[in-house]
């Protein structure tokens, strides 16, 4: 009887000890886990930092070493503001060999005293101010029966520039009430359209 109790006790302290010893191993498989995901989430984290760390310089390097510069296909205009008339002319220029590649920086040291409005590869916009009166200012008048052009100085005076062939007899009593008095145009293209709507 003694030896069933002494072996009853033996198997239950052999059990307890047993589940003692598989709590404190899980406990311990348990941290070790944790840690050891937690170290994985710090690598993924720091791998992700320096992933967009190295986007982020890519990206800046890119865009420093894509500056804009004038190209053979650029388009260039030079527009003129006369402060007299207070108009502005712009004359459209085939692109110079020597501004190829040009910075706009570089465009604005050579050209001092231009302003760059609008600097891209496309297009690139250069202003001027002008002392002076420019000279796209017209006048359309009956001339013995057909449209003349006048050219009209900034002191208002009038020179024939060209008697075309236009017959005012099949224009309306409007323009020729406007002819006769003298229809006042700025600009060659405002000049060429009504030359065309009188055609």
């Amino acid at each position: 009887m003694k030896g069933k109790v002494l072996l009853t006790s033996i198997l239950v302290g052999i059990f307890l000890i047993s589940v003692f010893t598989g709590i404190y191993i899980f406990k311990i498989f348990n941290e070790n886990n944790k840690q050891i995901s937690k170290t994985q989430e710090l690598q993924n984290h720091t791998i992700k930092q320096n992933i967009n760390n190295s986007i982020e310089t890519e990206e800046t390097l890119s865009a420093n070493s894509s500056e804009e510069k004038i190209t053979p296909h650029t388009r260039l205009i030079l527009r003129k503001y006369y402060e007299d008339c207070g108009h502005s002319i712009n004359e459209y220029v085939e692109t110079p060999v020597e501004l190829i590649n040009m910075t706009k920086e570089e465009l604005e040291k050579e050209y001092k005293d231009w302003n760059v409005y609008i600097f891209s590869e496309e297009e690139v916009i250069m202003i001027k101010n002008v002392n002076g009166f420019c000279n796209e200012h017209y006048s359309l008048k009956d001339l013995d029966g057909y449209v003349a052009i006048y050219k009209v100085d900034k002191n208002g005076n009038e020179t024939l520039q060209e008697k075309t062939s236009i017959s005012t007899r099949y224009l309306t009593q409007t323009d020729k009430s406007h002819l006769e008095s003298g229809i006042k145009i700025y600009g060659t293209e405002n000049l060429n359209k009504y030359i065309e709507d009188f055609e």
